[in-house]
């Protein structure tokens, strides 16, 4: 199914999910750091008292998605219509924020930020 929609309208409800998403990245971006360097600091300790090192370094740096609203936004601004069509998924995901990354998204990055632990609830 296909339906129309105002531009004027997509291009503020995405703008409004980017900006969460961007809180939410750049919260993760901030504890990941604030977790290596705990990390690197503990290891160094160990390095200075002669002790073991641990070279393995298991926290995956968080993910961000950013890029993809802003495609969808540029997109929309570049846009000669003032009203276009969208499929159910295209909906799902600009409207809704249904993207087929969500989950891991929000999973990854639920390590070092509380809006997206909160997000997963």
């Amino acid at each position: 199914m296909q339906l129309t929609f105002r531009v004027a309208e997509l291009q503020a409800k995405i703008g409004a999910n980017r900006d969460n998403h961007a809180k939410i990245a750049a919260e993760a971006a901030e504890g990941f750091r604030a977790k290596a360097m705990d990390w690197f600091k503990k290891q160094l300790h160990f390095v200075e008292e002669g002790g073991a090192v641990n070279f393995r370094f298991g926290m995956p740096f968080p993910e961000d998605h950013t890029e993809d609203y802003d495609r969808v936004l540029m997109m929309l601004s570049m846009c000669t219509e003032a009203e276009i069509e969208l499929s159910e998924s295209q909906f799902a995901q600009y409207v809704m924020d249904d993207w087929g990354w969500k989950r891991d998204f929000l999973q990854s990055n639920a390590n070092y930020s509380a809006l997206a632990a909160t997000a997963m609830e």
